[in-house]
């Protein structure tokens, strides 16, 4: 990706694209499962992306004062890593008679990709207000990536 004419609204309207897409993935995956409790939880998920997606169009919307906005968001989702457990998880594929567990690795799995490649462009940036977006963005996706591990842990690790 060539990030030498990267402009921050630029930044901002591939990562509202990401989170859209997210959306429409999880709610075509609703369709695609037979087990009411994993389409609740698809749902959900597709509900959680359109608040990512109105947080990013926030920022969208308030460029000017990106700066503040982003060392505010930073600073209150604060030094987040996640548990590591998707790290462990093996591909799934999303079928009928998927399992809540097949539901959770796939989304764990997606957060992780989303992770990777707002870690990449934070590596690739030279302008510093692209530098700390990058860095919210993937302080946000580690986040939710740590929500999803931690019901996972809840729910499946003795």
């Amino acid at each position: 990706m060539d990030t030498s004419r990267l402009t921050v609204e630029r930044a901002l309207e591939m990562a509202i694209n990401k989170e859209k897409m997210t959306y429409n993935f999880y709610l075509e995956a609703v369709e695609i499962v037979d087990e009411p409790g994993i389409k609740g939880f698809l749902q959900e998920l597709a509900q959680a992306e359109i608040g990512h997606r109105k947080l990013l169009e926030g920022f969208l919307e308030r460029i000017d004062e990106l700066d503040t906005t982003i060392m505010e968001r930073a600073e209150e989702i604060g030094d987040v890593t996640d548990l590591g457990i998707g790290k462990y998880m093996v591909d799934a594929k999303l079928t009928a008679e998927s399992t809540i567990v097949d539901a959770m690795t796939i989304a764990m799995k997606r957060e992780e990709k989303a992770v990777e490649l707002f870690t990449y462009l934070k590596s690739v940036v030279v302008d510093d207000k692209l530098v700390g977006l990058f860095e919210t963005l993937r302080l946000e996706e580690v986040k939710h990536l740590r929500d999803l591990e931690a019901m996972y842990e809840d729910h499946f690790i003795e």
